[in-house]
């Protein structure tokens, strides 16, 4: 549906920003302490955990 509504160069810049805008939040959670990048920034998938200890604990290097 959304192809067929925005067309193919439409829905192709939403893609690229949603990607540009996981990259962007990915390098806020690793500017505080307290948040803990879990796993490698998907398309625009952006796995992290509140870490209120601080510890460095990775589960995954990212």
């Amino acid at each position: 549906m959304s192809i067929k509504e925005h067309g193919l160069e439409r829905f192709g810049r939403m893609m690229e920003r949603n990607v540009e805008r996981a990259r962007y939040f990915a390098g806020l959670v690793e500017a505080y302490p307290q948040l803990e990048r879990m796993a490698p920034i998907g398309l625009d998938i952006v796995c992290f955990r509140y870490n209120p200890g601080g510890g460095r604990s990775r589960l995954s290097t990212p």
